[in-house]
Formats: structure tokens, sequence, C-alpha cells
């Protein structure tokens, strides 16, 4: 539902004032609503209501996993 609002929230944004949302990346903008709408779907398909979101990538994943 978190999900579903925010995406909501930001379709309703012109492109200019997305670029401007905290917390989002400017060149990432123009495709934060085609992102959430397969996020949502994926989510649907797996039947899962929870997601963990990283600002470390794969990396540091797999060091973690080694020591």
């Amino acid at each position: 539902n978190d999900i579903t609002s925010v995406r909501e929230m930001l379709a309703k944004l012109p492109l200019e004032e997305r670029r401007q949302v905290a917390g989002l990346m400017p060149d990432r903008a123009d495709i934060i609503i085609a992102g959430l709408d397969i996020l949502v779907n994926v989510m649907d398909a797996l039947k899962v209501d929870t997601i963990e979101v990283s600002e470390a990538d794969i990396l540091v994943g797999i060091l973690l996993g080694l020591s």
C-alpha cells in the first residue's frame, strides 16, 4: 500500500516537480512511475507485501557473506 501511495503521489507531479522530490534522483524522475509499476507487479506475482531497500550494492552483500 505504501508503494502504491507513493506511486500515485509521484504520478500526479509534473516531471520538473518530480525532479525536486527529496530522495529521488533527478535523473530517474522520468522513469520512476514505470519502475514502481514493475515493482508492484513483481511483488503481486511473488505474493510478497514487503521489500527491503538497501543503498549498498550486491558487492557489499557478497563481502559481508564472506566474513
